[in-house]
């Protein structure tokens, strides 16, 4: 077995209808904060008529308030999604999308 073995984030139809691309982390379904840091980030690349919106569940599928920040970097063409939990454990970040000219509410893409 590798030492580091390859997995992927859970995603939907809705990932791949809509272009949208993980820059980091890559080969991982896993997000990890390092060395006591407060939060960890993932980058996505995605079509300029898309939005996307996050969401940090525990173990319980109980939304951590406060604990999540997604926002379009104009600079670097990519949205930075950035996750806090609240203390140790295990969390699911979620991310959801849709095209900003749909009416309908956003819907799951990706998951860690």
């Amino acid at each position: 077995m590798p030492l580091n073995p390859i997995s992927f984030p859970k995603t939907w139809k809705k990932f791949f209808d809509l272009g949208l691309e993980v820059i980091s982390p890559q080969n991982t379904h896993l997000v990890k904060l390092n060395n006591g840091a407060g939060h960890t980030q993932i980058l996505i690349k995605t079509p300029e008529n898309v939005e996307l919106l996050g969401r940090l569940v525990d173990e319980q599928k109980q939304e951590v308030r406060g604990g999540y920040q997604v926002y379009y970097d104009r600079r670097k063409n990519i949205w930075q999604c950035k996750f806090a939990p609240d203390r140790d454990g295990l969390f699911e970040t979620l991310i959801m999308a849709k095209k900003k000219s749909d009416p309908e509410s956003y819907t799951s893409a990706v998951a860690f």
